[in-house]
C-alpha cells in the first residue's frame, strides 16, 4: 500500500473544497447508472457530485463544478506541479512521487469514481499485470487493491463498475480476434482481493462490452460474427442477488443506456434509438436515424439521449460534419450540437450538469477542457465554454 498524507494548512483546505460534499447531498441521489453518461466504453474523466476526476496522461486532475476550475488533484504544498506543463521542464523521479495527483502507469481512459473514491486500473509493464489502484477523493492516499488480470500492452483495456465493494469487469483485446475467444465477466472483492468468473463464453469473433451497472444488475453486450460477417448481439444482466444471468435482448445493437432495471433504450446502426421495455417484452423506435446519425455512439443523463457522430466525421467531415444530436425520451430533437469548432476535441462525458469535451485552443496551443451547461443545451446558439486552468 502506498500512502501520501500531507497535514499542512493548505492540504487540509484542498481536502475540504474537493471533498466536503455533505450527506445531504448523498441521500438526495436517485438510483442511477452513471456509465450511461459515457459515449462507448472507456472513457478518461468519471463524474461526482462536487465535479470531474480527469486522467490526464498519468496524472489525476479534477474539474469542479462550483467554479469550473482545473487542478491537479494534490494538495502537498511542496509540490512543483505547477512546473510540469512548462516546455522543457524536466520532472525528477522525486517530484514525480512527491505528487499526489501522479498516479503512474495506467490503462487509459480508466477512471471510475465510486463514492468517496476514485478508481484507476494501474499497468506493471515488466510483468504485464494489471491492477486495481485506489485513491481518496482528494487525491491524497493511495492504494494498491490487487491484481486483476494481464494485458498485453497500455493499449488494452478493461471495461469495469464498481459497486457494494465489488468491481465487476471484463477484457477485451483491442481488436476482435479471430481465434477462439474466451471471453468472461468477473468479480473482484475490494476486501478479500477473490477474483470470480460469472459468466464465461467461447467462440470466434465474440467479445463483450459495455459492462454497466444498476441497482446490482451488471449489465454487459456480447457481440459476435459468424463467418459470412453477419453479427449477433445479446444484452445480458447478472443478478447479484440471484445470482443469475438473464438475456434482456437478442438483436443487433450498437450502444444501449439503462433506464431502470426493465427499461432500456438500444441504438441501432442505420435504424435509430429504440426503447425497450424488458417487461411487456415491446421495443418501440424513438428517434430514426438519418444521415447523420446512421453511425453513431448513444449516452443518457436522465433526461436527453445524446448521439455522437465523430466516427462518421472522421472518415468523411464533408458528408458527416461532426455534431452531437440531443433527443428528448419522448423522440424530440432538442438540438445538434456543432461539433466542428477550432480547438475543440470530443465530448468526453455529459452529465446532469454539464457536456464536457476536450479543449486544445483555436491556435492549437494548450491542453484543457471546455463544457456546455446543461440549462444551455437547448440554445440553437449555444457555445462552448473554456474552463480556466489552475496548476498552483
Amino acid at each position: 500500500m502506498r500512502k501520501k498524507v500531507f497535514c499542512s494548512l493548505l492540504a487540509c483546505c484542498f481536502m475540504v473544497s474537493v471533498s466536503g460534499l455533505s450527506e445531504n447531498a448523498h441521500a438526495e441521489e436517485e438510483e442511477f447508472c452513471s456509465e450511461n453518461y459515457l459515449f462507448g466504453t472507456i472513457n478518461p474523466v468519471a463524474s461526482s457530485p462536487m465535479g470531474y476526476y480527469i486522467l490526464d496522461y498519468a496524472y489525476l486532475k479534477f474539474l469542479s463544478k462550483e467554479n469550473n476550475q482545473l487542478i491537479y488533484l494534490c494538495g502537498n504544498p511542496e509540490c512543483k506541479h505547477a512546473e510540469f506543463d512548462k516546455p522543457f521542464y524536466q520532472v525528477t523521479e522525486e517530484e514525480l512521487w512527491s505528487c499526489n495527483a501522479y498516479v503512474g502507469t495506467v490503462l487509459p481512459c480508466s477512471v471510475v469514481y465510486e463514492d468517496p473514491y476514485v478508481y484507476v486500473l494501474g499497468y506493471d509493464e515488466m510483468t504485464s499485470d494489471v491492477s486495481l489502484q485506489r485513491i481518496s477523493m482528494d487525491g491524497s492516499v493511495h492504494e494498491n487493491l490487487g491484481v486483476i488480470g494481464q494485458a498485453p500492452d497500455t493499449g488494452s483495456y478493461y471495461t469495469y463498475v464498481l459497486d457494494d465493494n465489488i468491481m465487476y469487469f471484463s477484457y477485451n483485446e483491442p481488436s476482435m480476434n479471430v481465434k477462439n475467444n474466451h471471453v468472461s465477466v468477473q468479480s473482484f472483492d475490494l476486501e478479500s482481493g477473490e477474483i470470480e468468473e460469472l459468466y464465461v463464453a467461447e467462440g470466434k469473433n465474440l467479445n463483450i462490452y459495455l459492462v454497466r451497472e444498476y441497482d446490482g444488475l451488471i449489465c454487459f453486450r456480447e457481440s459476435k460474427l459468424d463467418e459470412e460477417g453477419n453479427q449477433t448481439d445479446r444484452l445480458l444482466c447478472y443478478d447479484t442477488e440471484k445470482e443469475e444471468i438473464e438475456e434482456v435482448y437478442s438483436g443487433e445493437f450498437y450502444r444501449y443506456a439503462i433506464e431502470d432495471s426493465d427499461h432500456f433504450y438500444l441504438y441501432v446502426t442505420d435504424e435509430g434509438i429504440y426503447s425497450l421495455d424488458r417487461a411487456e417484452g415491446t421495443k418501440e423506435l424513438l428517434w430514426e436515424a438519418d444521415e447523420s446519425t446512421g453511425f453513431a455512439e448513444l449516452a443518457y443523463d436522465g433526461e436527453y439521449l445524446y448521439l455522437s457522430n465523430w466516427y462518421a466525421a472522421l472518415i468523411d467531415k464533408e458528408q458527416f460534419p461532426y455534431q452531437i444530436t440531443v433527443v428528448d425520451k419522448d423522440g424530440n430533437l432538442v438540438n445538434q450540437i456543432d461539433m466542428d469548432v477550432k480547438g475543440l476535441g470530443d465530448v468526453q462525458i455529459i452529465d446532469r450538469e454539464n457536456m464536457v469535451a476536450d479543449w486544445y485552443g483555436p491556435e492549437y496551443d494548450q491542453v484543457s477542457w471546455a463544457l456546455i451547461p446543461k440549462e444551455k443545451l437547448a440554445d440553437p446558439e449555444v457555445e462552448w465554454e473554456p474552463v480556466n486552468s489552475i496548476n498552483e
